[in-house]
């Protein structure tokens, strides 16, 4: 028996449930803000808030990490190398006469 994966993949670490829902939120607000049934500053608060809580999240998961780092260096590396995929890597610059320049 299979089961089907979400298309989307794994949920970011930082994502809790309120902030899930604050953002499901948000996209509704969006929704009713396009169709002329909320206002823009009440879309725009939703925004902000939503803003704050993915940073405090984002800071509470590196400050988790680095106190459990000691104790359990997979979770760090793991972390670390999840940021270096991210980022990937810069493509090489060829000038207007066609010369290769090495991007340092």
């Amino acid at each position: 028996m299979c089961h089907k994966s979400n298309c989307r993949g794994r949920r970011l670490a930082w994502l809790n449930r309120e902030l899930l829902l604050g953002l499901r939120k948000k996209r509704r607000v969006y929704q009713l803000w396009k169709k002329v049934q909320a206002t823009q500053e009440e879309y725009r608060g939703l925004v902000r808030s939503c803003r704050e809580k993915m940073t405090k999240a984002k800071a509470q998961l590196e400050l988790r990490l680095a106190t459990v780092v000691r104790d359990n260096k997979k979770y760090f590396y793991k972390y670390i190398n999840n940021k270096k995929e991210a980022q990937g890597e810069s493509p090489s610059l060829i000038g207007c006469e066609g010369e290769y320049h090495q991007q340092v």
